[in-house]
């Protein structure tokens, strides 16, 4: 289901200043002076509620693939994301090396088992993905496409690997090929469940 967009309050504007007016009234009158503000004290400031923050990380058993939301635009554009778990949430992590060349080789692959892709990107916790598609899209779709291109990586070299010089990636030194393909090995031995609280693959 669509996420309703939460109202959020604009900035007052007695509270906006010029930079000589700040400068006049230094730094701790300034933030004095805003927090002494209603806004801070009446229960009107709202911040947007994140969905993967709502999940309980603790009941949900990696791997598997969900559908971690879809918007509408104005035009009437739909959005898919899908939480592509990897390993179990706080009980482990991909290594920085491992979770960065498993992004390069993903971004390439996934696109010959997935149309209208638009990105796959990194968790911060280093638990799995994220990715985001055009369109109304299914866990059955994204689950295939996801165990295929594990099952490329696997059998990928580093010559495969794309971005991997100092002018195209952020990072070029943190890379490793084959703790993404150990990795990966794991994630394929277990399979993907397409319910993120019970173990449910594909074929059941």
């Amino acid at each position: 289901s669509s996420s309703k967009a939460q109202p959020r309050l604009r900035f007052p504007k007695e509270l906006l200043l010029s930079f000589r007016e700040a400068s006049l009234l230094g730094p701790t009158t300034v933030v004095k002076r805003a927090l002494s503000h209603p806004i801070f004290h009446g229960g009107n400031f709202v911040m947007a509620k994140v969905e993967s923050f709502s999940l309980d990380h603790d009941a949900a058993k990696a791997p598997y693939v969900r559908i971690a939301g879809q918007e509408q635009g104005p035009n009437g554009d739909k959005v898919t994301k899908f939480d592509l778990r990897f390993v179990q949430p706080n009980q482990a992590a991909l290594p920085t090396s491992a979770i960065h060349t498993m992004e390069h080789l993903i971004a390439a692959y996934i696109r010959d088992y997935m149309d209208n892709v638009i990105d796959v990107s990194p968790m911060g916790c280093r638990t799995g993905f994220y990715m985001i598609t055009w369109g109304d899209r299914t866990v059955e779709e994204a689950t295939k496409a996801i165990t295929k291109t594990l099952e490329d990586l696997v059998n990928s070299t580093w010559d495969d690997v794309q971005g991997t010089e100092r002018q195209e990636c952020g990072n070029y030194r943190d890379h490793s090929l084959w703790a993404a393909q150990e990795y990966a090995k794991e994630i394929l031995a277990q399979g993907f469940s397409i319910d993120p609280f019970e173990r449910k693959s594909l074929e059941d």
